[in-house]
Formats: C-alpha cells, structure tokens, sequence
C-alpha cells in the first residue's frame, strides 16, 4: 500500500471519512465477510484446516502495528491487542 501511494501520490486522500490506510483495512475485513449458522461453523471448525471468514477478517490485521494506528486503537478499544501479545513473523 505504502509503494501504492507513493507512485500515485494523488490517490492518498480521504474517502468517505475513510484514509487510504483505513480503508485498506476496511476492505480486508469485508474480502472475509461471511455469514454462517452456528451448527456449519462447528463442522467447519472440525474440517477445514482455514479459519472461519470472521476470524481471518480481524486477527491477522490486529497484529499489525499499522491497524492499531489507522484506526487510533489504543487499551480502551475492544481491538486493542497489546504489542507483546501480537504474532510478529519477522
């Protein structure tokens, strides 16, 4: 995104009270949106090796340093996950 903006430089402007970061995110968790019943998330869990969509939409971004800032999520925020707590990969 960062690369994205930089070579485009016009596109960096908020859209519909959303930042280019904010809407980055907006658009993750909504590429993951589903809507299951109780008893297929179960079987699901159970058999398919990949999260549930409404896990994959909020975990993975809230590890991320960048989701905290875009969204000025700090402890008083249900998202907040604290920095030692946070998967880092590298």
């Amino acid at each position: 995104m960062e690369a994205a903006l930089r070579d485009h430089p016009d596109s960096d402007q908020v859209i519909d009270s959303l930042t280019p970061a904010q809407r980055f995110f907006v658009s993750w968790g909504q590429f993951w949106r589903t809507k299951s019943r109780d008893d297929y998330l179960i079987k699901q869990l159970a058999s398919d090796p990949h999260s549930p969509g409404n896990i994959r939409a909020f975990v993975p971004p809230s590890n991320l340093e960048e989701f905290h800032a875009a969204f000025e999520i700090n402890e008083t925020n249900k998202m907040y996950l604290a920095p030692e707590k946070r998967g880092n990969v590298w």
